[in-house]
């Protein structure tokens, strides 16, 4: 989707509009939008609602974060798009050679694996924001946003019910997801991980008798397949294996990050590649975004600690996202405080309906989602129409609101899951096969962490040399770094440090800062991409 002002004149799609009044553009999915006359869509659903006498552009972004947009703005020209790529590739000449890199959100991304709020890798190109209202005037370029919603976690409060009540109306919730799709959607293709989300989608499809076919992905020796295929048997699913080469991160990692203007990259490529590689499609594709973080699944202990103060909160998740990177030592102190003034309009943000200590989780579950996991998905939209359960209102609001022992662990949402589908839940998952506490579990616990500290260690001291696959790893990201992207990475290393001013020559051996490494195979991407179009 692509919606410009050029000379006075709004084009939707590359088509003149010659709507008098107001018109609305409606998202059928990440990149199909339909114009639409009449009453203004749910607040909590995305739309973007152009009024032609006032020149007036309002982007009202999902609550969610599903359905990533971007804009470039400047006197006499308007870019709103979907798709990176698409939006780069409308650039006049003399916009693309005035292009410049935002090293903030460049550092952002070394240190986080996602850039934070509006921006991007570029500073003249910016990204929605889920929850916010952004209103654009056509004529002078002014811009401001509202807050239309911002994701409320428990602060302590007792809430209403018993144990048993709150699985009930956790199950009544998962009852709703799949139900829209009974009577309107056809040959749907549900991805089948060895996680809980897809699992829930799928008990919820056979149940209410939706037909659909399923795929797992995954390396030879990974669990995740094992996994899904117990599943699948047990539900009597068809389900197919692609097995997901190394080769396969090369090329399509590259692909990725043009699609997506470097907000997903070569680590995240893994779907899309498969079902590239595999040539799978479907009129829809059902997926498990945003079931697992609303759940608890990245809730941190520190979400008890009500008393925290918001300077502790941001200097405990700068402590935690830094204190194994390079990057933050080698930045100059301006540097930093343009990386913490962005988490500082964030923790503004979240103050302002819950606690410090819950900022933590909010930028992983609202900043992170739609920077990152949104951007990881929104490339297989070419493979088939994404359907997306979970960015829902009532599943959102229930479970992101419940009280730390009930999210800890995702504990509700299992014990549900469990009353649902009890054989299908007592399956354990790929990164626990065995129940946790059965003697089974603790030894495959125990012998999981040996196992993963031998197949690092032996992979580092060796220098790839030799690698010991490690089946709890669903990908090889550490061992792709000494092969088939070891030739990249090190090409990248020296236009990335001239870039940023920075020696990087320490990415070159294997370390814990994985999100630098792929984060600057990304950008030398991107610089390369940006350089080929400047030629065109």
């Amino acid at each position: 989707m692509i919606l410009e002002y050029r000379n006075n004149e709004f084009s939707f799609n590359g088509k003149a509009l010659k709507y008098k009044n107001k018109f609305m553009l409606v998202p059928d999915n990440n990149h199909n939008y339909h114009i639409k006359e009449g009453s203004i869509e749910h607040n909590e659903r995305q739309f973007v609602l152009v009024d032609t006498q006032t020149t007036e552009v309002i982007i009202n972004a999902s609550w969610f974060g599903e359905y990533p947009m971007f804009y470039f703005i400047r006197p006499h020209l308007i870019i709103i798009s979907s798709s990176y790529k698409a939006l780069l590739e409308s650039l006049p000449a003399e916009d693309l050679k005035l292009l410049a890199f935002d090293h903030t959100a460049i550092y952002e991304s070394l240190l986080f694996n996602a850039i934070l709020r509006s921006r991007t890798f570029f500073e003249n190109i910016k990204k929605i924001i889920s929850g916010k209202k952004l209103i654009i005037n056509a004529q002078t370029c002014e811009t401001k946003e509202e807050q239309c919603f911002i994701l409320p976690f428990n602060k302590g409060e007792e809430i209403s019910g018993n144990e048993d009540t709150l699985i009930q109306q956790a199950a009544d919730i998962y009852e709703q997801l799949v139900l829209p799709e009974k009577t309107q959607a056809k040959n749907i293709l549900l991805p089948l991980s060895g996680g809980f989300d897809s699992r829930l989608l799928a008990c919820l499809m056979k149940k209410n008798d939706i037909d659909f076919h399923s795929i797992t992905f995954g390396t030879k020796e990974s669990t995740e397949p094992f996994i899904a295929r117990k599943i699948a048997k047990s539900l009597d699913v068809n389900l197919d294996y692609l097995e997901l080469k190394d080769e396969y991160y090369d090329h399509w990692g590259d692909e990725v990050t043009k699609l997506t203007g470097g907000l997903s990259n070569h680590r995240h490529c893994h779907m899309y590649a498969c079902m590239s590689e595999h040539n799978i499609g479907s009129e829809h594709i059902m997926h498990g975004f945003l079931g697992d973080v609303y759940a608890g699944a990245s809730q941190p202990n520190s979400a008890l600690n009500f008393s925290m103060s918001s300077d502790e909160a941001i200097n405990t998740y700068i402590k935690k996202h830094t204190e194994n990177s390079w990057v933050w030592k080698q930045m100059c102190e301006a540097e930093k405080d343009n990386v913490t003034a962005d988490l500082m309009e964030i923790m503004t943000e979240n103050n302002s309906v819950n606690l410090p200590c819950h900022f933590d989780e909010y930028v992983h579950n609202v900043d992170r989602q739609f920077a990152l996991i949104a951007n990881v998905f929104t490339p297989i939209e070419q493979f088939g129409n994404v359907i997306r359960p979970f960015a829902n209102k009532d599943y959102a609001l229930f479970f992101n609101t419940l009280p730390f022992e009930y999210r800890n662990n995702r504990k509700l949402f299992k014990q549900a899951c469990l009353k649902l589908f009890p054989k299908e839940f007592s399956l354990g998952n790929q990164d626990q096969i065995y129940q946790d506490n059965s003697f089974k579990g603790k030894l495959e616990n125990l012998l999981s962490k040996y196992y993963s500290k031998v197949a690092y260690s032996t992979l580092k001291y060796s220098k790839g040399k030799f690698v010991i696959r490690n089946p709890k790893a669903i990908e090889r990201h550490n061992e792709l770094l000494f092969t088939t992207l070891n030739e990249k990475l090190n090409q990248a290393i020296l236009p990335i440090s001239k870039l940023l001013g920075k020696d990087l020559n320490y990415l070159k051996v294997l370390n814990s800062d994985l999100q630098g490494q792929y984060g600057v195979l990304a950008l030398d991407v991107l610089r390369e991409e940006i350089n080929r179009l400047r030629r065109v």
